[in-house]
């Protein structure tokens, strides 16, 4: 739907850019009378001046900092120049929806539609007004997939800018959202359960009032089958929330659950207490109030292996996502479950068999190898250390119970992409590559551990661009492959585990009385972590360009030093997910 309408959008952008620079010289031509004015007006047009600049550019344009560094820019500006705050607002929303368009992520498209409608309201008579709802409007028909709000933007639009110049735009775009519209759902009747299988409704009025304190739980849409099922559950007002995750209770008779209390919330009077569904990965929705102020979900998870809430705006709601697959929920969810579930009666199964939450199986991928030494300098070879703390680590983890799989056990060429595969196809549950890093500066040194997404630094950028074997100038079109990253949902639990290495690595080696420079946990794109379909991390164990790290590196105490670490942070995290066992 978003690219049905990049046409439409292509020209907005145009008139936007063209409509603000015509401001701009009104501004001028009616002469500033401060110096201080005329200041504000050159920083402004500087910075938009940036801000296309930072759209053509390849490489920092697809960097997630260089729009939030742009951001920041406008909102000084909004901050700072009352003259063209509005002006400055208005790009803000236009960085965060570029940032949108390179990261493929829906929290960067949410936020700028947000900013959007804010726009829209508190500039409600700025010429740029009926641009913002369009933009809106466009963000909620096409990678958001709210519809429905879409068209609330754009009649607003079209009831508050009958003679604005997006008007015969808004009213094209309404036509086509429309007729692609699929036909209105009807809530199921009470007496009669949905179909086994597949399911859609709805429960509430979306229409009600906030009431004059607190949150009113107002209505609840629903639509699965068996693999999948979407609960959105919509409030007149905005409510707190707690939530638990219930192991099954033979002896009440009661399955596992999801359990959501609302908290200064009521429920409204037509929402029906239960509902039911069969064949689908939930299988009931029970609301009770247990205490004055709080209105309780229990939500029976049936085959569920998996869920996911998540915040809403535009409007405010919750949104949970179960799924029958075997995955992992996100680093939230899971280290939740692991602190905050309560004990259950003995029963045949625990909640963590249910929900697919093992790790028995890593998968250690020595970087490197063959005809690609990797980094070479200082009479060491990449794939020759890479290759020794593999050997290392595996052993440790065979000990402790681990089974474990090498892409290489000897010095022979893998390519990047055979690496992932192998993961995949024996079904690993956590995949550690491991390289040695390499930098211009000599200074540069340290220990330092990747997830896989958008690169926030230069620094990141580089090592990426190195460890792919391709310029830093083209690593940019590998940004474009982080939509298949949010759908895998798998960058969460990537970086809470790239934390756990990071901590137990340098807590070992310093224990081991070596002294290391802690660099972090970092993002970037890196060719061997694409694709894989468990947590997936990369760990730069220190500088070949580095004296002092060399030396470290030449030191089998200081890999078996690390291999310890390594090991402790995986049965860390082993720990966290077996603790679903004992409940």
């Amino acid at each position: 739907m978003f690219r049905a309408y990049s046409s439409f959008y292509a020209r907005l952008r145009v008139y936007g850019a063209t409509l603000l620079c015509l401001i701009l010289l009104a501004g001028g031509a009616g002469g500033l009378e401060k110096a201080s004015a005329s200041t504000q007006q050159e920083n402004l047009h500087r910075t938009i001046q940036d801000f296309e600049a930072l759209r053509r550019d390849t490489q920092r344009g697809m960097r997630r900092d260089s729009w939030e560094k742009m951001d920041k820019r406008f909102a000084d500006i909004q901050k700072q120049s009352p003259a063209f705050a509005a002006e400055a607002f208005f790009y803000r929303a236009r960085s965060l929806e570029e940032l949108g368009d390179r990261s493929k992520n829906a929290k960067d498209y949410r936020a700028a539609a947000g900013l959007y409608a804010d726009f829209s309201v508190k500039y409600a008579e700025h010429p740029l007004a009926d641009n913002a709802l369009f933009n809106q409007a466009i963000l909620l028909s096409g990678p958001l997939r709210d519809r429905p709000e879409a068209l609330k933007a754009l009649d607003r639009l079209l009831r508050l800018y009958p003679k604005g110049d997006m008007h015969s735009e808004a009213a094209a775009l309404r036509e086509r959202l429309q007729a692609s519209a699929p036909p209105p759902v009807q809530p199921p009747a009470p007496a009669q359960p949905p179909a086994p299988g597949k399911t859609s409704g709805s429960n509430g009025d979306k229409n009600t009032r906030p009431p004059a304190s607190g949150a009113l739980l107002s209505y609840l849409e629903w639509s699965g089958d068996s693999a999948e099922f979407l609960l959105s559950i919509g409030f007149a007002g905005r409510a707190k929330y707690r939530r638990d995750t219930l192991p099954p209770e033979p002896a009440q008779r009661l399955p596992a659950r999801v359990r959501l209390d609302l908290l200064n919330t009521s429920p409204a009077a037509n929402l029906r207490r239960n509902i039911t569904f069969t064949g689908t990965p939930l299988t009931a929705i029970n609301i009770s109030q247990p205490a004055g102020g709080i209105t309780r979900l229990e939500l029976d998870l049936g085959g569920a292996r998996s869920y996911k809430v998540s915040v809403l705006d535009n409007p405010y709601r919750l949104q949970v996502r179960f799924s029958a697959e075997q995955v992992l929920p996100g680093a939230e969810d899971l280290f939740s479950l692991a602190r905050g579930v309560r004990r259950a009666a003995p029963s045949n199964g625990n909640l963590g068999e249910q929900l697919g939450l093992v790790v028995k199986t890593v998968l250690i991928d020595a970087g490197h190898g063959g005809r690609d030494p990797g980094a070479v300098g200082n009479g060491l070879r990449e794939a020759d250390i890479t290759l020794k703390l593999a050997d290392s680590l595996g052993n440790i983890l065979k000990k402790q119970g681990f089974n474990v799989i090498y892409t290489r056990n000897g010095d022979y060429y893998v390519p990047l992409e055979d690496r992932t595969s192998l993961a995949n196809n024996k079904k690993a549950d956590l995949f550690i590559s491991i390289h040695v890093n390499s930098s211009t500066n000599k200074d540069a040194s340290g220990l330092e551990t990747y997830y896989l997404d958008v690169a926030r630094s230069d620094a990141a950028a580089l090592v990426a661009a190195r460890e792919n074997s391709v310029n830093v100038n083209n690593t940019s079109d590998l940004q474009f492959i982080l939509s298949d990253l949010a759908r895998n949902g798998k960058k969460e639990e990537s970086m809470a585990v790239a934390r756990l290495l990071q901590q137990a690595s340098l807590k070992k080696v310093r224990q081991a009385g070596f002294r290391i420079r802690d660099n972090g946990v970092r993002s970037a794109i890196f060719h061997v972590l694409m694709g894989a379909r468990m947590p997936a991390c990369l760990i730069e164990i220190g500088y070949l360009s580095n004296s002092a790290d060399v030396a470290r590196l030449k030191n089998p105490r200081y890999i078996q030093a690390l291999a310890e670490g390594i090991s402790a942070g995986i049965v860390e995290y082993r720990a966290r997910i077996g603790a679903l066992n004992n409940l």
